[in-house]
């Protein structure tokens, strides 16, 4: 059976796990009345993820420092080819921060292994290095903290309906 899917205005990607940093922007986006995409629950589907990922309007990507983050690393880089190749079909935007670095807590068994935080740490900057030599690609945003992901984020939600006023007029 085919499924099917229904782009949202943001993807809330990014971090999960017990990850608290998607409560103000779904607040936030509430108030606006803008449909998103949280991965972050107990039915999640993988195919509708990949799905999301390559059709939402905004991706937001934050790697945080709550988790090693290895995952959404990796999606981070796919995401921003995803959004490069799409960027002459659809406005595709994507907002990324990646937390410089992930700390050892003891009492947290999502950070209590010495040797996945020093990877952890390796591939962020890894990551925060390649965004410094790409600098500004078409609709890809870097972040330097998630108060200016949110700003960002609001920003972008108007400049897509701008963008679809243009379209309109233009049709």
């Amino acid at each position: 059976m085919e499924k099917n899917f229904e782009a949202k205005t943001v993807g809330l990607f990014g971090t999960c796990g017990n990850s608290k940093w998607r409560d103000p922007f779904i607040k936030k986006l509430n108030q606006l009345g803008v449909t998103y995409y949280n991965p972050c629950r107990d039915d999640w589907d993988p195919e509708e993820d990949s799905w999301q990922l390559k059709n939402d309007r905004i991706i937001l990507m934050p790697v945080t420092d709550e988790t090693y983050g290895t995952g959404t690393l990796s999606e981070s880089a796919f995401g921003i080819v995803t959004t490069l190749a799409s960027i002459y079909q659809k406005t595709t935007k994507l907002v990324i921060y990646v937390a410089p670095i992930v700390e050892y807590d003891p009492n947290d068994e999502n950070l209590n292994n010495s040797v996945a935080i020093k990877e952890s740490n390796r591939a962020r900057r890894i990551v925060t290095e390649h965004i410094k030599i790409f600098g500004n690609l078409p609709n890809v945003y870097f972040v330097k903290n998630m108060e200016d992901m949110l700003t960002v984020t609001e920003m972008l939600i108007e400049l897509c309906a701008t963008e679809d006023k243009i379209r309109e007029i233009m049709k």
